[in-house]
């Protein structure tokens, strides 16, 4: 009788185990993002003594004539077999930017501080790269900049 129970109770951890594993890969999305970096003289960088599993710190460099304004908006994506997926929020995407107006003079740099915790949590080891919304007066771009979270 105890011979069956373990192995009923072994099937059953495969079996919940099995689920959880099938579970998480079919929640992996690819990213739809195909054209990013596509404004011309504006560069985004990830200053890379600030990385953390919190957060980093981005620098916009601006060498064109026009101001880029920006709300904050970013996205985080991982590299899994050499293709971008799509990092789940840990708020199901209830979330906003709501700091309109803020921006990067004609010619000029600046940081931006991210913290990422309450929207992502803590992300684990790996290379991952972040997406930001900008805009000038003739549209909106993806800027990306990649990085690394070493173990």
């Amino acid at each position: 009788m105890r011979q069956i129970l373990l192995i009923s109770f072994i099937l059953s951890l495969s079996v919940i185990s099995g689920c959880l594993l099938s579970s998480d890969s079919a929640e992996l999305k690819k990213s739809d993002v195909e054209e990013v970096n596509t404004l011309e003289q504006v560069v985004l960088e990830v200053v890379e003594s600030t990385v953390t599993p919190e957060g980093l710190t981005l620098r916009i460099v601006n060498s064109s004539d026009k101001a880029i304004r920006y709300n904050g908006a970013f996205s985080l994506e991982e590299t899994i077999d050499g293709e971008w997926y799509v990092v789940n929020d840990v708020l199901g995407g209830k979330f906003e930017f709501a700091d309109e107006g803020l921006g990067t003079e004609s010619n000029s740099t600046t940081d931006i501080p991210i913290d990422w915790r309450g929207i992502y949590g803590e992300m684990d080891s790996g290379d991952y790269r972040i997406l930001f919304n900008v805009g000038d007066e003739s549209g909106r771009y993806n800027l990306a900049a990649e990085f690394s979270i070493p173990q």
